[in-house]
């Protein structure tokens, strides 16, 4: 909407984002001034509760805001990057290996293994 992704980075803390350029801390300043100029001006002229709306209102309006930034700061993740690689022949040949994926040549060299290892028992 309103801020740049370019101006924040990702963050583990609360709102998920954090500054990265002075564009950022500016956009910030600017919200609260947005919020709380408007609701003192409110409060001076005895309308509580209208401060109260427009606090609530612009803070969820901000909070929408940080979380589309935050939203396009996380990489998305295809189908393609979770699949499994193809097992090595090597590997493959290692009796001891157990091994768990999607593609149906694994599960056929798992099957086999566990018609071996009911046989010796």
């Amino acid at each position: 909407m309103f801020g740049n992704p370019a101006w924040f980075s990702s963050s583990s803390g609360r709102w998920g984002v954090k500054p990265r350029q002075w564009q950022a801390w500016g956009y910030l300043a600017v919200w609260g001034v947005v919020i709380a100029l408007p609701a003192t001006l409110l409060v001076s002229s005895e309308k509580s509760l209208e401060a109260l709306i427009w606090c609530a209102a612009s803070s969820i309006v901000g909070a929408y805001d940080l979380s589309t930034i935050r939203q396009q700061l996380i990489p998305q993740v295809s189908e393609t990057s979770l699949s499994a690689p193809p097992i090595p022949a090597e590997i493959a040949r290692n009796e001891d290996l157990l091994y768990i994926g999607d593609d149906e040549s694994a599960d056929e060299l798992l099957n086999v293994r566990y018609a071996r290892h009911d046989r010796r028992a």
